[in-house]
């Protein structure tokens, strides 16, 4: 079994029909039928009713399908989520001290939020040496914290106007 053979199956199901399952899915009906026998003979059972007017799903059919099609949408997901696509996504995780994430975090990142709306920011908040460890073990992408670290990092930069570094993994 297959994710393409439980496409065909739910797009099937779906519309109704071995044809029109076909056109949806740019293919020819044989290759329809093919794939929904193939499925049949694996699982061992009959998945359609077929008659003159169309085809309609057995017990086991409607049992498969929510299935099927949760299959189709999570391995949809998974190949969106690590595609090489230049939308910006996925989730930013941010290391800061109460404060800062209640005072000061809401106004820079508003502009961020905006532009890169597919991006979920997840904030934590601890002290800097704790910041600091988890940026440093890429459990954060990066950190405001106060004062200076006690370890040397890679990157950092200043985000506010007076000394508020912002250590990035």
């Amino acid at each position: 079994m297959n994710n393409h053979d439980l496409n065909i199956f739910a797009t099937a199901a779906r519309l109704g029909g071995i044809t029109k399952a076909a056109k949806s899915l740019s293919t020819v009906q044989s290759n329809v039928t093919t794939h929904i026998r193939l499925l049949e003979d694996e699982l061992g059972v009959q998945l359609f009713h077929r008659n003159h007017s169309g085809i309609n799903l057995t017990r086991k059919g409607h049992e498969l399908l929510p299935y099927a099609q949760q299959m189709v949408a999570l391995v949809h997901k998974a190949k969106e989520t690590v595609s090489n696509s230049k939308e910006v996504r996925g989730t930013l995780r941010i290391g800061s001290s109460q404060t800062t994430a209640a005072a000061r975090l809401p106004e820079l990142l508003k502009d961020y939020v905006v532009r890169f709306n597919k991006v979920d920011i997840a904030v934590e908040t601890g002290f800097t040496d704790e910041m600091t460890a988890r940026v440093l073990d890429y459990s954060l992408d990066g950190a405001f914290v106060t004062g200076q670290p006690s370890v040397t990092m890679t990157s950092g930069d200043h985000a506010f106007a007076r000394p508020f570094p912002f250590l990035a993994s």
